[in-house]
Formats: C-alpha cells, structure tokens, sequence
C-alpha cells in the first residue's frame, strides 16, 4: 500500500517523507511512544548497535515520537544515536499510521509500530507486535530487508 505523504519536525526543520525518500532505497520509519523510557531505550540502541548494517542495505532510520525536538536531541546526544527522531507533538503523523493512542489523563502518543518503507513510497513491511520483542527487533528488520 502507498504511505502517507506526512510532515514532522526535526531539529526545528519540517522534514516530510518524500524528502527522507530520496536518501535510501529503504526507510525504516519507526513509532515508538517516548524517549529515555525503558523499552524505547533498549530499541534506539539496538538500531544503533546495528547502524552500519543498515547502511550496507541502503536503508535509514527514521524514529517518531511525540517528544519535542529538544527532548529527542537529548535522547540522540545520550545514546549516541546516529539516526533521527521526529517531533510529532499532537501524534498527528502517528494517527495518519495507525499508531495513536489516545489515554485519558495521559494523553496522546505513538504506539510501537515499525515500517519499511521503499523508495517509491510503497510500504514493504509493517512490523505491529513489536512489544514484547524490542531487544531483537532490529533484527528482525535487517533480515526483512536481506529479502528485499
């Protein structure tokens, strides 16, 4: 299926996923509910463990959380994350993908959803139960991407 033309902010740039498009052959875009959390931390790092791999398959790293920018290049900064994370205050792109939760009280986030993403704009992969797996869930993308 197509993706959806989105805009977010990074680094207090609007970036939309047409631009990120032309930088990789595959974009892994990401959900994931906040930074410095305990499962959010373990997944960050295991992309980043693997971040030359993801090069070699031509294929970059896009997190999206509804973290504000200074929040997410803090969380870059302190795990050394060589990748970007979008600021989508209000979880607008995340309702756009199917991953907003809205808790009352709490209010809105992303849910833990991963997708692969080709050049063209066609979605390739969506990884939904991503939960209880974060710890090799870079793995299991980079063999997804070893088939593509």
């Amino acid at each position: 299926s197509d993706t959806k033309q989105i805009n977010a902010e990074y680094a207090g740039k609007d970036i939309s996923l047409k631009d990120l498009l032309k930088k990789a052959k595959h974009t892994v875009l990401y959900f994931y509910p906040g930074d410095f959390t305990s499962s959010c931390t373990i997944e960050a790092q295991g992309f980043q463990k693997d971040f030359a791999k993801y090069g070699e398959k031509d294929a970059q790293i896009v997190g999206v959380s509804v973290d504000s920018i200074e929040k997410h290049l803090n969380f870059e900064k302190s795990y050394d994350l060589q990748f970007p994370s979008s600021s989508d205050i209000g979880a607008n792109v995340a309702d756009l993908y199917g991953s907003k939760l809205d808790i009352p009280f709490m209010g809105k986030f992303a849910n833990r959803l991963t997708f692969i993403i080709g050049s063209d704009g066609k979605i390739e992969k969506v990884y939904s139960d991503v939960e209880g797996k974060v710890a090799k869930h870079s793995a299991d993308v980079l063999a997804t991407l070893a088939t593509l």
